[in-house]
């Protein structure tokens, strides 16, 4: 994913976006030719972290298409299939997050039913005190999923998210911009909350 995404912002030279190319070739093998692997990962770990493997193929996807690197058609089907498997509600949020944003980068239309119950599961059950700690997977990927469907679900995530990751940042000194990483949130380190701001 990193190496298609710097490739696409023009990072790099040709070397990386072979790199990348070769990347995302393995990728498409792995889910054209063990497609059941994929899955089995995320059923044996149907938390935020089980699906992430799921979610981040996805993502790398998505970013070499963006970058211009080709791209097997036949893969998006296979991930729909996989991702439908746990587009429910009955769900966690965490989970809910990864599949909204997934089924959103596989084409999914704003107003499909699907997105709408992932969503709401989502809104439903924002964080209360995120100050008592918070899964960075599900803020990242709820604040790119929830971002894309607009309307009132991004108005009601940002109203509680936003104020969270702004309070965190260094407005002064060298470190300005980045996130205090002491403390209680030294395990997210400098890259939690700034990384999805």
């Amino acid at each position: 994913m990193v190496l298609s995404e710097a490739s696409g912002m023009g990072c790099g030279d040709e070397n990386t976006k072979q790199m990348a190319t070769r990347s995302v070739k393995k990728l498409e093998n792995l889910i054209l030719d063990q497609p059941s692997k994929l899955q089995k990962d995320v059923s044996y770990n149907l938390h935020p972290e089980g699906i992430a493997s799921l979610t981040f193929a996805v993502m790398a996807l998505k970013s070499a298409m963006l970058a211009d690197i080709e791209t097997n058609k036949k893969v998006f089907p296979k991930l729909k299939k996989i991702c439908l498997l746990y587009a429910s509600p009955k769900n966690s949020s965490e989970i809910c997050a990864g599949i909204l944003l997934c089924l959103l980068y596989l084409g999914y239309e704003r107003s499909d039913p699907v997105l709408s119950a992932l969503s709401d599961k989502i809104i439903a059950n924002l964080p209360r005190n995120l100050d008592t700690g918070f899964n960075e997977l599900y803020l990242y990927w709820g604040a790119l999923g929830i971002f894309q469907l607009g309307g009132q679900p991004w108005t009601k995530w940002n109203g509680v998210i936003n104020p969270f990751v702004m309070n965190r940042f260094i407005t002064k000194g060298p470190d300005k911009g980045s996130v205090n990483p002491d403390g209680k949130y030294g395990v997210n380190g400098a890259g939690g909350p700034s990384g999805f701001s």
